[in-house]
This record gives structure tokens, sequence and C-alpha cells, in this order.
């Protein structure tokens, strides 16, 4: 249940944690096991696995499952050494706000701008 699709607002926090509370009876509670009927020499850590594949379950079925964004093939080992000077050059910046650690950060943010461009550009080159 998203609280957007149900169009509470601020105030309404009491009728969302009934609701929720009414969603979790439904969804979460049915499909765990009835603890009184399994069986008493079952171990914590399989009563805990039990419990979280469920959850799991129950949240992948009411929710749905949440697809992870794509890597970036291009962003290798230069784009990384780039990307960490331009850090390093920005603390040092930070702490010690002189016109010549201005102008490294400067040019180091340029530097790994124009490294990330040109692989990027060279990685849709390839797949055209």
């Amino acid at each position: 249940m998203d609280v957007r699709e149900v169009g509470y607002d601020c105030r309404d926090w009491i009728n969302l944690a009934q609701d929720m509370d009414g969603f979790l009876k439904n969804h979460l509670f049915a499909v765990l096991p009835n603890f009184d009927e399994v069986e008493e020499e079952l171990d914590v850590n399989s009563a805990w696995k039990n419990i979280r594949d469920n959850i799991k379950i129950a949240a992948e079925q009411s929710i749905g499952y949440y697809e992870t964004k794509k890597k970036k093939p291009w962003f290798d080992e230069d784009c990384c050494m780039v990307v960490e000077r331009r850090k390093q050059a920005k603390l040092k910046f930070l702490q010690d706000p002189v016109e010549a650690n201005r102008d490294n950060y400067f040019n180091e943010t340029q530097e790994a701008s124009s490294t990330i461009r040109n692989k990027e550009r060279l990685d849709e080159g390839k797949n055209e």
C-alpha cells in the first residue's frame, strides 16, 4: 500500500496507523505460520529464518519486487581515480579555502567531467 495512493495528509496519522494494522493482518500475518503448531524443538535461528522468509514473501506480494538500477559498464578504474582526486581536492579546498586550492579543485572537476563524459561516449558508440 502506498500512502500517496490512499491520499493521506499529514494530519491523518491515526487512520493511517489503523489501516496499516489491518494491512499487516491481511497480508503479513496471513502467511506466517501458527506458532502453536510449530514443534517445540525449533531453534531460534530456524524460527528467525522462517519469519524472515515469510516477511519477504508478504512484502513481495503486497509491494512488488524492486528492480536494481543497471550498472554503468563504462565506469572503470580511470573514472574512479579521477573522481577520487576530485573528492580529495574538494576536501582540501574546504579545509583551506585559498585560491590555489580552489583552482586545483576546479581543474580536477573539469578533468573528472571530461574523463567520465568521454568514457560514456565511447561506450555509447560501441552500443550503436
